[in-house]
């Protein structure tokens, strides 16, 4: 270890950070996770700390079957704001340079020149620099191929400048041994538009990994400065203590006359660089350092295995509180993630994040079948090869056309995933619906009013057990069988968004009509459904929903005791389609805040904005949700 880099000490960067406090970026997976469910800050808890019990079972885990990817594209927009990042957290002069003061971040204690300097014999130091770094030139690059994943800020040929310096040592003059001192100054380009004190070249690797007990671990990997070029002056000041120690009588600031000395010798600059080197070292790790703890806020060192429980009837009330209100009060849905093996990796031109993750939902009583074997059957999923991130999507316009934008971020979720979070949704009993004739008045905008004497057209009898006003209610209650693994299919939408096939098999629906004070069941039967929707994000960045159709393939009928069964298992197809239809007949919309993403992002004008959902994957299996970045700064 050089003397130098003993120097760098966390007290200083914990100051730093401290008078910054309200730029940190509260950027991790929780606000992800948050963001995506939609939940804000209502009904949602996710505990990063110290791991706590989970309540998804291991073996529901599918592997990698969720991806967060970061575009080089993305990288680049964030890039263009660390320079103003770094201008916020360490000051600029009037050329925009960012100004590092070596005293604040390193402490007070000189900087040795090993084997002195110059017209400095024997030892020489340097205190009391401040330098000025030209960073127009730095550049974010992903390390393609790297596992654990290498995000790298190159600095390519970047001046360096002194604001402020003060070199010291001893010196012979007038064949007595004295201290002395100069100013510091450039020595390249004196007077011109490019003066500086050196050339710098160097990368700064932030390596991203997960430790062997699954908490996040980012390190800082300086790649050893290349110093091109290096030119200085020294300049006299009789008001520095060494030069004003009157040591000589004749003249109080004789010994510093060694300032004035014109071309300095080839081992002047050899010291400099061999100070510069291990010093511009430091100041880069302590300044990768900081970029990670503003970036994660704390998380670094964090587990990573996080469960969120999801209200689906809060969830659901966001975008339709009459659809809201007819779930079942089923339990939470709950969504666990945890790092994959390899879980940060660079590949096909992207900063890849994989994560096993899981949905699962206690057993409720509403819901048929929940089955105790549902890890075996879920371990079986297929899941295809993980795609790429998109170049770009299509983004709805407020005019209503469409535009191609270039994906930052992108959300990879596998259909197995969808699948078992589908089947846990059922299996929480929050997918159990009571649609009673006031419902459906409301849903159908008043044009619907559902009585015994209306369902006694279709079945009749009815009016032998209630009065024709009688209300009725459908009753539909989904099967929780994991045998009987619900299916999504997806596949891209007509003009932009996607498909989404879903496939419910083995429901129980029921007729109810109201009589005597009770509700009396009048029909019992099991049916599949078959509901087709189109999944878009809307001009507004909102994700909406549109029933597309509902089909009715196979009826069972299990209790009709007024009716034959042959003319049931014609109208209850009918009457399920209805149902379905009505219920899902206007747009939900869901509001995706991406705020959550960037909170807290201080002075930087970045944004995130959803702009589109795409499939993709050979076998068409994996859902994309595309985000981009964009800069604030220059909306109108």
């Amino acid at each position: 270890m050089t003397e130098t880099e003993s120097r760098v000490r966390p007290v200083g960067a914990t100051q730093i950070l401290r008078q910054v406090s309200s730029m940190r970026l509260r950027v991790g997976l929780c606000a992800l996770s948050l963001w995506l469910s939609g939940c804000g800050a209502q009904g949602c808890t996710a505990p990063i700390g110290a791991p706590l019990p989970t309540q998804v079972p291991d073996e529901l885990m599918l592997p990698a079957a969720t991806q967060v990817r970061v575009s080089q594209h993305g990288f680049d927009v964030v890039a263009d704001h660390i320079v103003q990042w770094m201008s916020l957290l360490f000051g600029s002069d009037a050329d925009g340079d960012v100004v590092i003061d070596t005293t604040a971040l390193l402490g007070s204690a000189p900087f040795k020149f090993a084997g002195g300097l110059s017209v400095f014999q024997g030892s020489a130091e340097a205190r009391e620099l401040i330098l000025s770094l030209d960073l127009a030139s730095l550049k974010v690059k992903l390390v393609e191929g790297s596992s654990p994943a290498r995000v790298r800020l190159a600095i390519d040929h970047a001046d360096i400048g002194v604001v402020e310096g003060v070199v010291a040592g001893s010196v012979t003059f007038l064949g007595l041994t004295s201290n002395a001192a100069c100013h510091l100054l450039d020595g390249l380009d004196v007077g011109g538009p490019d003066q500086r004190l050196a050339t710098l070249s160097a990368f700064i690797d932030l390596v991203l990994d997960v430790d062997g007990d699954g908490a996040l671990a980012i390190g800082v990997e300086i790649i050893d400065p290349v110093l091109h070029e290096v030119g200085f002056r020294l300049g006299k000041d009789c008001k520095l203590p060494e030069c004003s120690d009157q040591v000589f009588a004749e003249d109080p600031c004789g010994e510093c006359v060694v300032c004035d000395a014109g071309e300095l010798g080839s081992d002047a600059v050899v010291g400099l660089k061999g100070l510069l080197g291990p010093l511009m070292k430091d100041i880069l790790t302590l300044v990768g350092n900081l970029l990670v703890d503003q970036v994660l806020a704390g998380l670094n060192g964090q587990p990573l295995d996080i469960e969120v429980p999801l209200d689906l009837r809060d969830l659901l009330a966001q975008a339709s509180p009459v659809l809201a209100g007819l779930l079942g009060d089923g339990g939470p849905l709950i969504v666990r993630a945890r790092p994959a093996p390899d879980a940060f990796r660079v590949h096909a031109g992207g900063l890849e994040l994989r994560m096993d993750s899981a949905a699962f939902a206690t057993a409720r009583p509403c819901a048929t079948r929940p089955g105790p074997d549902a890890p075996a059957i879920f371990a079986t999923l297929v899941q295809g090869v993980v795609p790429a991130l998109p170049d770009q999507m299509q983004t709805s316009t407020a005019d209503g056309t469409t535009l191609a934008q270039p994906v930052d971020v992108g959300l990879l979720l596998s259909r197995a995933v969808l699948e078992e979070a589908l089947w846990a949704a059922a299996r929480s009993g929050a997918l159990c619906l009571e649609v009673d004739a006031e419902a459906l008045w409301e849903l159908s905008g008043g044009r619907l009013l559902l009585s015994a004497a209306v369902v006694d057209l279709l079945l009749p009898g009815l009016r032998q057990l209630a009065t024709p006003a009688a209300p009725v209610r459908i009753a539909l209650v989904p099967d929780a069988d994991p045998a009987g693994v619900p299916r999504i299919g997806i596949s891209p939408g007509d003009s932009d968004g996607v498909r989404l096939d879903l496939a419910l098999y083995g429901n129980r629906l029921r007729l109810e009509v109201a009589t005597q004070g009770r509700w009396l069941t009048v029909l019992e039967a099991r049916v599949d459904l078959e509901i087709g929707l189109h999944a878009r994000i809307d001009a507004a960045g909102a994700l909406q929903i549109d029933i597309l159709e509902a089909a009715v393939p196979a009826v069972d009928v299990l209790r009709a005791p007024l009716f034959e069964a042959n003319a049931i298992e014609k109208i209850v197809p009918a009457i399920t389609s209805l149902a379905v239809s009505i219920l899902l007949a206007q747009p939900i919309h869901f509001a995706l805040d991406p705020a959550a993403l960037l909170a807290g992002i201080g002075d930087l004008p970045l944004t995130a904005r959803p702009i589109g959902l795409a499939v993709a994957g050979d076998e068409a299996d994996w859902l994309v949700l595309g985000v981009a970045l964009d800069d604030s700064s220059e909306a109108p």
